[in-house]
């Protein structure tokens, strides 16, 4: 059932953490109120060399089986260790046959309950049609045990195969809600790297379409130039001359650029962060008022939203987030509210400093207010500055 390398191979979000963890006790505790029974059958068991046995049998199984349960929580592991998995509790099956199965077999059906729990464990490692072998085959084995040793085989069968089959279903069904978690997990995050590609090559294209002609002009007269320094001193000195003003013009422009980049439409900003919030499965809900701001005022608000955005997606398993932005009282107001916040640390990153700082610097300011379940980021600058 499990295949390595399917994640990256650390847990991104708090709930991904949390159900990973829920989905480890389930397991353990399905599997260990099934594991105990056999400790019955050593209880009853007069001979203290089959009780030696019994107990380290059972240890044995129950310790391949902690295995099995880490390898089908883990799918970010490589392939061979869950093939080792696969093997240890394969070999701990079969040394228990031994070592469990004579003990106390007139009076409780020891390896039975072990068989039933060795049915229950194996749809964590296969496939279903693989799991029904298994069944039959640990089925028909305790039979055998039950009619060599002179137990009942009917009770022996029930066992196994009625128990066994319910364990299966109950540990079956964690292990499926969590691999549509995992699933979906990393379904966010190739989406989040394409939008950060798609970005990338969008300001390529913007950089390329700014200097691609200028260079192009600066090369040939700077060429022209080097040609003529001997022969056309004066006409040298003119290309040159060109070069050097086609290149500050090129500076100048390409400072354009990054300076729209960096003081692009607010607006436009707030409809990209929905659009990341919303590709990272966060419900967003974005008030913008149209204001006039300052170039200074767009640069650090779109600062602060970037930030929040971060902070939302990074450090929190927030579910829904509001964005408004408005003016009121001679205060331009961004705030950025989330629900399910990180923990306290993440409200206190150097990123967070650095934008306290630079609201400061034209007369704004930052309020950032954390309660158990919201997070709220209020940025304010002065209408003067907007």
């Amino acid at each position: 059932m499990r295949t390595g390398g399917q994640h990256g191979g650390d847990l991104s979000t708090p709930t991904l953490a949390r159900a990973r963890l829920l989905t480890v006790v389930w397991l353990v505790s399905s599997v260990l109120s099934v594991v105990l029974l056999p400790l019955v059958g050593v209880a009853r068991e007069d001979v203290t060399l089959l009780r030696v046995t019994g107990v380290v049998g059972v240890a044995a199984l129950f310790a391949a089986q902690l295995l099995v349960m880490w390898s089908a929580v883990t799918p970010w592991a490589s392939a061979s260790l869950h093939r080792r998995a696969q093997g240890v509790f394969v070999a701990a099956t079969i040394a228990s046959l031994p070592m469990v199965a004579p003990v106390a077999v007139d009076r409780w059906a020891t390896w039975a309950w072990l068989g039933a729990s060795v049915v229950g464990t194996a749809p964590l490692l296969w496939r279903w049609s693989t799991t029904a072998v298994v069944a039959g085959a640990v089925t028909a084995t305790s039979v055998v045990v039950a009619l060599v040793l002179g137990g009942d085989w009917t009770t022996y069968a029930g066992i196994t195969l009625g128990f066994g089959a319910g364990l299966a279903l109950l540990n079956s069904a964690p292990v499926w809600l969590w691999e549509l978690l995992v699933r979906a997990d990393a379904t966010q995050q190739a989406g989040a790297r394409a939008a950060a590609a798609r970005e990338r090559n969008r300001f390529g294209r913007d950089v390329h379409d700014v200097l691609g002609h200028d260079l192009t002009v600066i090369a040939l007269k700077a060429e022209l130039a080097a040609r003529t320094v001997a022969s056309d001193p004066a006409t040298s000195a003119r290309e040159s001359e060109e070069v050097r003003a086609l290149a500050q013009a090129a500076l100048g422009r390409i400072r354009g650029a990054l300076a729209a980049e960096r003081h692009a439409d607010l607006a436009g900003e707030l409809a990209e962060t929905a659009r990341v919030l919303a590709t990272a499965g966060v419900r967003s809900e974005v008030d913008a008022q149209p204001l006039p701001l300052s170039p200074p005022a767009v640069d650090v608000l779109s600062m602060v939203l970037k930030e929040a955005t971060t902070n939302v997606l990074r450090h929190s398993d927030a579910q829904w987030c509001r964005i408004a932005l408005d003016a009121d009282e001679g205060r331009v107001r961004l705030t950025v509210h989330n629900d399910r916040p990180g923990p306290d640390g993440s409200a206190a990153g150097s990123g967070l400093t650095g934008l306290r700082e630079r609201l400061a610097a034209v007369g704004g300011e930052l309020v950032v207010r954390r309660e158990p379940d919201s997070f709220l980021l209020c940025a304010t600058v002065s209408v003067d500055h907007g």
